[in-house]
């Protein structure tokens, strides 16, 4: 079983489209925050700046606590994946959920 530690780099929140589905968006919404999304067709992705997500602070995620289900499945390019709750970490079959600019 492989590990996977996140060291903040953040190069995932500044360089990939981070698309979200339903409950994604309604848990960052209960969170309070509003007008985060961009729609690019049928697809809904968080909104970005100059330095990527929208909810990048420094080397932080703002919303990290209710942060999109990708974020919390990153590295998904792998076959197998580390879950990154905080907490706990499992291992899962993953998907590939990032899309490059």
């Amino acid at each position: 079983m492989s590990q996977f530690t996140c060291d903040r780099c953040v190069y995932c929140c500044k360089n990939f489209d981070i698309r979200i589905d339903p409950l994604d968006k309604w848990r960052i919404r209960m969170a309070g925050y509003k007008d985060f999304t961009r729609e690019l067709g049928s697809k809904t992705y968080l909104k970005k700046t100059g330095q990527g997500c929208i909810f990048l602070e420094g080397r932080s995620c703002r919303i990290y606590r209710s942060r999109p289900y990708i974020c919390r499945a990153y590295p998904s390019k792998n076959k197998k994946v580390l879950y990154c709750d905080g907490k706990v970490k499992r291992m899962f079959e993953g998907f590939d959920f990032w899309e490059n600019d």
